[in-house]
């Protein structure tokens, strides 16, 4: 679904960047947003032989038509200040092209204004319409730094839920193999719990039941926080991965990586999901701008509940950070918004004196332990 973008941070800082630029720096600015959407895209030797025929950047083709040719005019004039001296300017640059003969399939004029100027969109436009008219380009298209955006955005988001469709192997699951055949039917004991952002309001009565772990999981998938607490060792990592195996792609993170140095919600989640592997299909110099985006991405797909994905997070008793005063707290917050499934497992320690979980110390903590413990968690609306 396409987005304008326009509410994150991320976006105005990079349109503010694209604004700010002019002449050659406005090409080198635009490139790696262009970059994002044409793959191929690279720009020529600056006052080269291309440079002189309106060419600014380029997808190459040993045979014409070019995939793709953008002229690119970085204005140092405000929106308001434009006049005819910048209207004859990207007239002259069109009609470079025109002249050279050369021929491509798109052709993008790319100025890093708003557009809201009618005289100098509807010149170019006229321009542009005579290159399509004459057969020199099949496709023509203007856009502002706006337009710019909004599309590299929209395809960084598009390849990002593309990426994480594809299901995982259990070989990315940070090393986690089902070495033995899993227990299918274990004892559970089962409540619903309910979290305002600072305290566990309330607990519903326990459900004491013999099945498999990974259907109590789906059975609540649809209201996406669960916490799973057990002693060591009897699988609950195992059960919380194999129950979306099939179907969605797994984000595996120890709660032991979690630390301080970035405390906002976007930290947060970048920390949760990693995309090493998809950063290595861009080009070097696109790389800082692509990780820029996916601060503004990332929480984005994690807040639409159709995004084929789940959050894993293992071992909270191993975290110090979650042991700190208000840990807990703070991790909550940060997952108070986000909509697909997320499976929190934590150990706890046995009891000699008894076979039954005590109430919890801190959202789902307990001192004392049973064989095997799910708690649901569900969320007051405050």
């Amino acid at each position: 679904m396409a987005k304008a973008w326009t509410d994150k941070t991320e976006y105005k800082i990079l349109s503010g960047q694209l604004a700010s630029s002019s002449r050659y720096d406005f090409e080198r600015a635009v490139l790696p947003f262009i970059g994002i959407i044409w793959a191929d895209t690279f720009a020529p030797k600056m006052l080269g032989s291309y440079d002189r025929i309106g060419i600014d950047l380029l997808v190459w083709a040993d045979r014409e038509p070019f995939a793709l040719v953008v002229q690119c005019k970085g204005f140092e004039t405000s929106e308001e200040e434009i006049g005819q001296e910048q209207i004859n300017q990207c007239l002259k640059s069109i009609a470079s092209f025109e002249k050279s003969g050369k021929r491509a399939q798109t052709y993008l004029f790319v100025h890093n204004r708003l557009g809201r100027h009618a005289g100098l969109r509807s010149a170019i436009e006229t321009g542009l319409d005579k290159l399509k008219k004459s057969g020199q380009v099949k496709h023509v298209a203007l856009w502002d730094r706006q337009m710019v955006l909004r599309h590299a955005f929209n395809k960084i988001h598009e390849r990002v839920r593309q990426f994480v469709t594809a299901k995982a192997s259990i070989a990315e699951l940070d090393g986690k193999a089902f070495e033995f055949e899993p227990l299918h039917h274990v004892p559970l004991q089962v409540s619903e719990l309910a979290v305002s952002p600072y305290r566990l309001e309330k607990a519903s009565p326990p459900r004491i039941t013999i099945t498999d772990p990974c259907s109590e999981l789906l059975r609540f998938a649809e209201r996406n926080l669960n916490l799973m607490i057990g002693e060591a060792g009897c699988g609950k990592t195992t059960a919380a991965l194999r129950t979306f195996q099939s179907d969605r792609q797994i984000f595996y993170v120890p709660g032991s990586t979690f630390s301080a140095n970035d405390a906002s919600t976007k930290g947060f989640l970048q920390q949760c999901v990693n995309l090493d592997k998809f950063l290595s299909y861009y080009q070097d110099r696109d790389i800082l701008t692509v990780k820029e985006m996916l601060s503004a991405v990332i929480p984005q797909i994690l807040k639409e509940r159709n995004t084929p994905l789940v959050l894993v997070i293992d071992g909270l008793d191993e975290s110090i950070f979650f042991s700190y005063r208000g840990g807990l707290q703070w991790l909550f917050n940060h997952l108070r918004d986000v909509l697909v499934p997320v499976v929190l497992v934590a150990r706890m320690g046995p009891d000699e004196n008894s076979s039954r979980c005590s109430e919890p110390n801190e959202v789902g903590f307990c001192r004392t332990g049973a064989t095997r413990v799910q708690r649901r968690i569900g969320r007051r609306n405050n």
